[in-house]
């Protein structure tokens, strides 16, 4: 065990590494300011899962390794160590089964039964390897006192779930003990730090980070969605209510944290707003999309992301066709009350009908054209942080989409008023038309 530590790597993550560190606020006079960079990759789960899909994995040979210089991360000294201990610790058991047991006490009764004999055995296998398993939960300590790496602790306890199965398709139960003292070292240790990143989350002051108009995503954001991610991951075949709560709590403070911090962003401007909430959501959802996560973290923002997206839709709209979308919804109102009460369908306003119509056959084009820049403004990837327009053009078919149906409604409920059409619907532009200029803006992306 002694010898293995010695190729141990010198732990990345450290104790100021929260996902509510500020970087332009880290450092001191004896520490170095820690970079975005690095506080990006501590909360990357990366590869380093693959250690529990490679658990049959040969144990790392000490003097191999050493004369080549090769240094494992703790969780790969510790599946060798744990390793070499159960294979060490099954050998052992059948020895002492067949030389120190009384075998017609486990087969006949006499002497005592099975479970007697089985006592026995354990009995005498603590006694032959309480040293050695104290030494190991030892180690242990040591490490934890000194860890603050959430993904890592929770692989150790995924380890050691799987070195438990190991050990029953083995048929002994000679480690049930030691593993045991394992998991009631790793799970404190786990929520100890955990919870360090929930209060750094909520200790965040909301009026010194951000910087008014600022709608590019908020630090905390990639970091967040880094470590989430990693955490579904580790948790996809086990679903541990312990971590599902407790991320359920720090999902609950990032939601929280964000919807003020836009408020803040946004200042008087209620489309800054929405805009920053958008780009947050979008690059924390981008983190679980790339790695096909599904899970309640990513259904939650994608629910708010859709949300968000909806408002920004209608406020567009609104902006450029509101006297249409006005005219669309009270009409609609009018001809459901009328149903509803079984009475004879409304008479519209013509004469706004008529102009409405006059003016969206006049201005349509360009006003589309200037949704078009807006939303490329809003959704730049200076404002989104990442390169592409992706977000951007699945947001204008979003606009043009519900401007087609405000335009659909609009004909739909005047024919339900007035058997005979009125005259301004001659001026009409033909549904093929606009979606012939969506089309022209989806193609030139």
């Amino acid at each position: 065990l002694n010898s293995l530590m010695k190729l141990r790597a010198s732990s990345v993550v450290t104790k100021g590494d929260l996902l509510g560190l500020d970087e332009a606020k880290s450092g001191g006079m004896f520490s170095l300011r820690k970079s975005k960079l690095h506080l990006e990759r501590v909360f990357m789960l990366g590869n380093r899962d693959a250690i529990l899909s490679n658990i049959d994995k040969p144990p790392i040979i000490y003097h191999t390794a050493a004369k080549r210089g090769h240094k494992f991360p703790y969780q790969e000294i510790f599946r060798t160590t744990h390793r070499l201990l159960m294979d060490t610790a099954t050998t052992e058991t059948a020895f002492i089964a067949d030389f120190f047991t009384d075998s017609d006490a486990k087969i006949s009764g006499v002497g005592g039964d099975a479970r007697w004999a089985a006592k026995q055995e354990m009995i005498l296998f603590e006694s032959i390897f309480n040293k050695t398993t104290s030494l190991f939960i030892e180690n242990l300590e040591q490490y934890l006192s000194k860890t603050y790496d959430c993904l890592e602790l929770l692989i150790l306890v995924r380890v050691v779930s799987l070195h438990t199965q190991m050990m029953r398709q083995r048929q002994t139960e000679c480690l049930d003990m030691f593993f045991d003292r394992i998991n009631m070292l790793l799970w404190p240790r786990f929520k100890v730090v955990l919870d360090s990143h929930l209060a750094s989350i909520k200790n965040i002051r909301t009026n010194s980070v951000v910087s008014r108009g600022d709608m590019s995503p908020f630090f905390l954001s990639p970091r967040y969605a880094e470590f989430a991610s990693g955490i579904d991951i580790l948790n996809k075949e086990y679903q541990d209510s312990i971590i599902t709560s407790n991320m359920g709590r720090i999902r609950e403070a990032v939601g929280k944290l964000l919807e003020t911090l836009a408020v803040r962003v946004g200042s008087d401007s209620k489309r800054t707003e929405i805009v920053f909430l958008i780009n947050n959501y979008d690059t924390i959802l981008k983190v679980f999309d790339d790695k096909n996560l599904e899970s309640e973290t990513a259904k939650s923002f994608k629910e708010k992301l859709h949300n968000q997206v909806a408002k920004y839709v209608e406020m567009e709209l609104r902006n450029c066709f509101s006297k249409l979308i006005e005219f669309v919804r009270s009409s609609e109102q009018k001809v459901a009350e009328a149903v509803d009460k079984k009475i004879k369908m409304p008479t519209l306003d013509l004469e706004t009908g008529a102009e409405i119509v006059r003016s969206f056959r006049q201005g349509w084009q360009n006003k589309v054209a200037q949704i078009d820049l807006h939303v490329n403004s809003d959704f730049s990837s200076r404002n989104t942080g990442h390169e592409g327009t992706g977000k951007a053009s699945e947001i204008l078919k979003q606009i043009l989409i519900q401007l087609v149906l405000y335009y659909q409604r609009l004909q739909e409920v005047v024919k339900k008023c007035y058997r005979r059409s009125p005259s301004f619907m001659k001026d009409l532009v033909p549904i093929p038309t606009i979606m012939h200029e969506i089309k022209k803006y989806g193609s030139s992306r």
